[in-house]
């Protein structure tokens, strides 16, 4: 009840987007919590209240890897990724990749992004859950991020140049709960080069969560 309570005060302090969507909550949702028996469950083995491991902390932190394809400069990367997400509705990501082959025109790429997934939050707050957990928590966790990328061109120097990163992505929990492995693919759009580049990338993180102790 403690972790709902911090969560539902995070949503509204989000902005007038979250705010708004949050101002209709259904008395059902806070029953549905609080009331053990009214909770479904489903074939998944999960319980029905929507949040599958996500309030185990305010912060979760994710570790991977990933290929990373070039679309436009026909090349292909391995990448190491790390996200942080607070309440799995905001957060930060970095993610480096480096060439293998001396046919690629980049050198290595780093990317840092801010990402928002709001659909957690705002459809568990609306008991728009479905109760399955593999589908909530893929719905829930399509995200749209926008950065920069600092690129490293074949006999170049770092960070030059330096183009806007923007995207969306998603994630399938394959263990169907927040918290352990999930399939991850994000799809980047370079702006500010010669012209755009379109990257995708395809991997595998680790996600676990933890209390900071900034919300009480």
């Amino acid at each position: 009840m403690k972790n709902r309570l911090m969560a539902l005060g995070f949503t509204n302090a989000l902005g007038m987007g979250f705010g708004l969507a949050l101002l209709g909550l259904p008395s059902r949702a806070i029953a549905a919590t609080t009331d053990p028996a009214s909770a479904l469950v489903t074939a998944d083995d999960a319980p029905g209240d929507g949040i599958y491991g996500r309030f185990r902390g305010d912060f979760s932190l994710a570790l991977g890897a990933s290929a990373e394809l070039d679309i436009t400069r026909q090349a292909a990367r391995p990448a190491i990724f790390t996200t942080l997400r607070f309440y799995q509705a905001v957060g930060l990501t970095l993610t480096g990749s480096q060439s293998v082959t001396s046919s690629d025109p980049l050198e290595r790429r780093i990317t840092a992004s801010v990402i928002v997934e709001p659909l957690f939050l705002l459809r568990w707050s609306k008991y728009q859950h479905t109760g399955r957990a593999l589908l909530d928590l893929t719905i829930d966790s399509l995200q749209i991020h926008a950065g920069v990328a600092l690129l490293e061109p074949r006999g170049g120097n770092f960070a030059s140049p330096t183009v806007a990163n923007l995207g969306a992505g998603f994630g399938v929990p394959l263990q169907a709960k927040a918290n352990g492995l999930w399939l991850r693919s994000r799809l980047d759009v370079e702006l500010g080069a010669a012209s755009p580049a379109v990257l995708c990338l395809v991997g595998l993180e680790w996600q676990f969560f933890f209390e900071s102790g900034l919300v009480r």
